[in-house]
């Protein structure tokens, strides 16, 4: 099962707090990528689409699209901030090139 830090959902909602768009939710989809893979994306969404999961959590609202959720199942969404690096991350994703 997909699992998100506890950063990375605080970071998650400081996007949505930030962009004024409280009460909206944060969607991470995926599209046809390079390598014979797919990329994932990751935007604000207005409402649940027939197409996304939801991703059960009190922080932050979180759709995954049905084909990102499966690709994502063994990953965990992390927010790092380090002086080196800053952002969001995926760790544990199998057969990206």
């Amino acid at each position: 099962m997909i699992k998100i830090s506890y950063k990375a959902m605080r970071e998650l909602k400081r996007i949505l707090i930030d962009e004024e768009e409280e009460g909206k939710a944060i969607r991470i989809f995926s599209s046809r990528g390079t390598c014979g893979g797919s990329s994932l994306g990751m935007d604000i969404a207005d409402k649940f689409e027939d197409a996304d999961v939801i991703f059960d959590n009190t922080e932050c609202p979180v759709f995954i699209d049905k084909r990102a959720f499966d690709e994502l199942k063994r990953a965990t969404i992390d927010y790092i901030n380090d002086g080196a690096q800053r952002g969001l991350f995926l760790r544990g994703l199998l057969g990206w090139c």
